[in-house]
């Protein structure tokens, strides 16, 4: 999630998003962004009634003799018919979800946990009926509450498929920072790793640019312990920084709620900023606000 407010603060979710603006910034891209502030998912639900719901799901999949449950995320979508954005084609998505429910039905042992980006209505008639007779059949959970954190699931899910828009699946990475044993694997569908250090190590291992090639990795690896396939070097977990909602989505409402006060009474947007800086800091510190 990022925003431009009052055109000189940039609202973002985490760490990479401000590397990437710095990036900008360095190289001329973005010449009016002076303030980030770093204020996580502030829609996640944490409750006690989630907690019960994942073991439900676990305990669920162990009752039918589910031995690998396989955490489905996939990314915005659309049929690209404006000039807007363009996001991965929806009947792309489609066929990903054919293939990985074609997956789940031939293979007694494998179970899926789908949280989708946008619900599953999109989808062709033969697919939706495949996946209502597996959710049935308890072979698959679908969550619809984009509110629950995925690093919910992530507990209880031995591997990780997802798609992407963009260079790193933001949700699959978040699944990676709660569960760092997680294997996972993505379709880069813009190609945008090939410009990055991942596409070296990573390249038909982690990240793929073909969706059967991805699928077909997974069906033969799966079951295989010493397969490399989904594995993230150890370096690279040890770099994640997760933005952990319990302590910092009070300073962040904090943040923003006086944000919001101060540009109603201040004419000057420099003066809000510095007021409500200030105020944080006062407060909480101000390892949040970062001035670039």
């Amino acid at each position: 999630f990022f925003e431009y407010y009052h055109n000189d603060i940039f609202f973002c979710w985490g760490k990479r998003i401000v590397e990437n603006i710095k990036k900008m910034k360095k190289s001329d891209m973005i010449t009016n962004i002076k303030n980030l502030v770093v204020s996580g998912n502030l829609n996640q639900l944490e409750n006690k009634e989630i907690s019960e719901k994942i073991s439900k799901i676990k305990k669920s999949f162990k009752s039918i003799g589910v031995k690998k449950k396989i955490l489905i995320l996939d990314t915005s979508h659309d049929d690209n018919k404006n000039y807007n954005e363009q996001l991965m084609l929806s009947k792309k998505v489609n066929y990903f979800y054919k293939k990985i429910i074609d997956f789940a039905s031939n293979d007694k042992r494998v179970g899926l946990v789908i949280k989708p980006k946008k619900g599953l209505d999109f989808l062709d008639k033969d697919t939706k009926k495949k996946i209502s007779n597996l959710v049935n059949m308890k072979k698959i959970y679908v969550e619809n509450n984009f509110k629950v954190p995925v690093k919910n699931f992530s507990k209880i899910s031995d591997f990780v498929i997802s798609l992407t828009v963009d260079s790193l699946p933001s949700a699959m990475l978040e699944a990676l920072c709660e569960n760092k044993k997680l294997k996972c694997v993505f379709y880069d569908y813009p190609k945008c790793s090939k410009k990055e250090k991942i596409f070296i190590w990573g390249n038909k291992k982690v990240l793929f640019n073909n969706i059967d090639n991805m699928l077909k990795a997974v069906r033969n690896n799966l079951f295989l312990p010493d397969s490399k396939i989904g594995v993230w070097p150890k370096n690279f977990l040890d770099s994640l920084n997760p933005f952990k909602p319990v302590s910092n989505n009070d300073k962040a409402k904090f943040y923003i709620q006086n944000l919001l006060n101060q540009f109603k009474k201040l004419e000057s947007k420099d003066k809000s900023i510095k007021k409500v800086n200030y105020l944080f800091e006062k407060k909480y510190g101000n390892k949040l606000v970062i001035k670039i």
